[in-house]
């Protein structure tokens, strides 16, 4: 049941429409600024009671509020709102800009595909997107860097410009367990150490390095099917865990050069140890460069349990049954 009514005022907007409710404390509507008539706006309501502390931000606020005015150039803009009471519950309340864009997943879908050099410039902005994330005191990790979450749009001078969206999974680093939830993060983006838990800048690289794959050939890498209904998260990653294990393959017809082939095998190295370490040791990469920035290991932050996955599923005396992640959907699928 939704919370607000068509037409309802919330802060300075006016709903125009429901669109969705996920996890049981999440709801989406699309709204309208009454101070601009012209101006539509995603708005969402977090269940203050509901919401899991684990996702808040070291304020204690949403951590979607860590999108600030500096990254607005990378991100659509985002704005924290004081929270609301509405039939007796508190909500958090926030609101994302609507951006007339279109999905790269949407455009991959209608058969789309870029060169090597035409990729370049969207994977460069994405990458100073995270990198904006990633240099923060406390890093933050996108942990959702997929098709469905790049907006393109075409600037006044006529470039194709990137906004990222998709935050809402947004964390600390972690190691142990997700302080999102999972079950909708797209299994071929997803680096192996996360399904063991671990989720810091190289999980994030890794997810773009798939990006730059499907927008060559049309797939994520090593992609096959997936049942189209419910299944058990341990099938998924036994899936794709097989998969893996062959060789990762570049058409001939995409006429991609040694080095690019190398660029992109590391970017996707299975092994965490052998992948870019930081968005700059990407970037020179792709530009042909050699780093030259010393690894550091990141030091992961709120360690928790350190079983692994596998064993966290052994030890729950049940299935967690989760949904299939698809991509598409319009630019109002996901925050």
């Amino acid at each position: 049941m939704s919370a607000l009514n068509v037409g309802q005022q919330i802060h300075d907007f006016r709903v125009d429409a429901f669109l969705k409710s996920m996890y049981g404390y999440e709801q989406t509507y699309l709204a309208t600024s009454v101070q601009e008539e012209h101006k539509k706006v995603l708005l969402k309501l977090y269940d203050v009671m509901e919401f899991p502390s684990r996702q808040l931000s070291e304020g204690g606020t949403l951590m979607e509020g860590n999108i600030r005015n500096e990254m607005y150039h990378w991100f659509a803009p985002i704005h924290l709102y004081d929270t609301v009471l509405l039939d007796g519950k508190e909500y958090h309340c926030l609101v994302r800009e609507y951006i007339e864009s279109k999905r790269l997943s949407d455009l991959l879908a209608e058969g789309k595909r870029y060169s090597w050099d035409e990729a370049m410039p969207i994977i460069h902005q994405v990458l100073n997107g995270l990198s904006c994330l990633h240099r923060q005191e406390r890093a933050i990790i996108h942990n959702d860097m997929t098709p469905r979450n790049i907006l393109l749009y075409e600037s006044r001078e006529h470039e194709t410009k990137v906004y990222i969206i998709g935050t809402g999974h947004l964390s600390y680093r972690r190691s142990g367990v997700a302080s999102f939830p999972t079950d909708d993060l797209n299994p071929w983006y997803r680096a192996p150490e996360t399904y063991t838990g671990m989720y810091d800048e190289q999980s994030d690289l890794f997810s773009v390095g798939a990006l730059l794959y499907e927008m060559l050939t049309g797939k994520a890498p090593w992609q096959t099917e997936l049942p189209d209904c419910f299944c058990d998260t341990r099938l998924y990653k036994k899936i794709v865990k097989k998969a893996r294990e062959a060789e990762l393959l570049f058409p001939e017809e995409l006429m991609l050069t040694d080095e690019q082939q190398n660029t992109l095998k590391k970017a996707l190295a299975l092994d965490y140890e052998k992948r870019y370490y930081n968005v700059e040791a990407f970037k020179k990469g792709l530009d042909g460069e050699i780093a030259v920035v010393e690894k550091t290991s990141p030091i992961p932050v709120e360690q928790e349990n350190a079983s692994s996955w596998d064993e966290k599923i052994k030890k729950a005396d049940r299935k967690r049954i989760c949904r299939c992640s698809r991509n598409g959907g319009g630019e109002t699928d996901i925050l």
